[in-house]
């Protein structure tokens, strides 16, 4: 037995529990540095950069301006005036992709820039205008006449969603 191993071989008769733990600390500290394999240290290390590189690689992380549905973060104020006929529905529904949001009439509402640009904006109708002339025309019309109020920031957006989703717990909570 060598001299280091004798020294934590057995605890002093006498030794405190302070003595005892400082002992079995430097017992401890004197395995680690004789297992302490430099080499193989460094090969963990370099196993474990390799595969980070890789994984840099292999999945590039691309940070789009999008929220949480997809949408660029370009949101704007928008209002739709209400319908002349009354069999049309209170909101309009506008859906892109499959996801689809209902817009009230008459009010005025935050939503993403790409609604107005993909929906509203394509949406016509073929309107029958009677022409001076005696005759008749086909005309294209908006089939929601609408206005934009202006630009809307983030913060404002996540706000209104935000009071949107407040005032629908409330009325659900009033017709349960």
């Amino acid at each position: 037995m060598s001299q280091e191993n004798e020294k934590f071989a057995a605890p002093a008769p006498d030794e405190t529990p302070a003595q005892k733990i400082a002992r079995l600390r430097e017992k401890a500290e004197l395995q680690a540095a004789q297992e302490f394999n430099e080499d193989a240290v460094y090969a963990k290390l370099l196993a474990e950069a390799r595969e980070a590189e890789v994984a840099k690689i292999a999945r590039p992380t691309v940070d789009l301006p999008t929220d949480s549905s997809g949408f660029a973060k370009v949101y704007d104020w928008l209002e739709i005036f209400e319908s002349q006929n009354p069999q049309d529905l209170t909101y309009v529904p506008l859906g892109i992709g499959g996801f689809t949001i209902k817009v009230p009439r008459g009010k005025k509402v935050a939503i993403p820039h790409a609604f107005i640009e993909d929906c509203l904006a394509l949406a016509f109708e073929a309107r029958l205008v009677k022409l001076p002339s005696g005759g008749y025309s086909l005309r294209p019309n908006h089939r929601f006449p609408y206005r934009v109020h202006g630009p809307a920031t983030e913060a404002e957006y996540q706000k209104f969603i935000a009071e949107q989703k407040l005032q629908e717990q409330r009325e659900t909570a009033q017709a349960g």
